[in-house]
């Protein structure tokens, strides 16, 4: 059972959802507990959990759930490259 973080902007909150099953498309915000705004998904150490048995998963299931998984890795890391020119930009400019 995946367990996702997210964390909010606005009261600075992290929590942790439990899905029973992967899901098909990974949830990128949800809803707040504290202050009802929208909390974006964080980026976490995935965690493991063995117990007697092995679950059976669909490998399709597994590599929708890596690939999309990547491909936001990716974009949180352009944005994180973006940001870092404006910032030189930035200070180049101040000079």
């Amino acid at each position: 059972m995946p367990t996702y973080e997210f964390g909010c902007d606005k009261c600075k909150l992290v929590f942790e959802q439990l899905y029973m099953d992967i899901p098909k498309k990974l949830p990128k915000r949800k809803k707040c507990p504290e202050c009802g705004k929208q909390a974006d998904r964080l980026l976490s150490a995935p965690t493991f959990k063995v117990s007697g048995r092995v679950a059976k998963i669909g490998k399709s299931n597994v590599t929708s759930f890596y690939n999309e998984a990547i491909q936001d890795t990716r974009d949180r890391l352009k944005v994180t490259i973006h940001l870092a020119r404006i910032n030189d930009m930035f200070l180049t400019m101040m000079s």
